[in-house]
């Protein structure tokens, strides 16, 4: 995603913390809570945590370096290219 893109969703969340739990609703569904606690578990998941009890969040800004680490923006011909096998 382009840095832009990131910073808008970062700018609409109205919290400093994302609970594990709205990960979806955050990344508008491209994340879920179970592959963050999968991540996490793997220690692939964003470097820091915020617990509270059994309740696991993440500082926005983690959060946010960690997404731009893990995506890429990929154009409509590559798209198209990648599904039809890489002809």
């Amino acid at each position: 995603m382009c840095k832009e893109t990131l910073q808008a969703m970062a700018d609409k969340w109205p919290h400093s913390i994302v609970a594990r739990t709205q990960i979806g609703e955050f990344t508008g569904g491209l994340l879920t809570p179970k592959t963050m606690a999968n991540l996490d578990s793997q220690k692939k998941g964003p470097a820091r945590q915020v617990r509270c009890g059994r309740k696991v969040g993440y500082l926005v800004s983690d959060l946010m370096d960690w997404i731009a680490g893990r995506t890429e923006i990929i154009s409509e011909r590559e798209a198209v290219v990648a599904q039809a096998g890489g002809r």
